[in-house]
This record gives C-alpha cells, structure tokens and sequence, in this order.
C-alpha cells in the first residue's frame, strides 16, 4: 500500500489536511517545544515566550542533521502542506 514519510528538522513543519482540517503532523525541535513537553509551560504560553526562535536542531551545523520521521498511509482526499 502507498505511504508518504514525513521528515522535520528544526521548526519545519509538515501539516495534513483531511476533511477541511489542518492538523500539525510534526514536532519542532525547540527549547520552546521542550518546556511544552516537559509540562513547565502551556502552549498558550509558548506562544510568547522569550526563546520562541531557539531551535535545538537544524541543517548545516557542525552536526550531522538527525531527523524526526514519520510513515503516513495515503488515504483518499488527504493532503500535506510542507
């Protein structure tokens, strides 16, 4: 059966639409991101938070980039916005 795999680094998102709604598939690797997972802040709070634009994972540093990935199925009618 066909599949899409879904890849994110940093803050680049991915986000599927089916049926009229958008839904964030992918996590951002974010100090921001962190603290919403770690329950230390709410979302509404990550929203204006002072590190907002603090990523802990990106291309072109002197890392090698290590991505998040994801295997979606393909269903009829289904979209993704990269």
């Amino acid at each position: 059966a066909p599949h899409w795999v879904v890849f994110n680094i940093g803050d680049s998102r991915v986000y599927l639409l089916t049926s009229g709604v958008l839904e964030q598939i992918t996590v951002d690797h974010s100090v921001v991101q962190e603290l919403v997972d770690a329950g230390r802040i709410t979302r509404d709070e990550a929203d204006v938070h002072p590190h907002g634009n603090i990523i802990t994972r990106a291309v072109g540093f002197h890392e090698a980039p290590v991505p998040d990935y994801r295997v979606l199925p393909v269903n009829p009618g289904m979209r993704l916005l990269i």
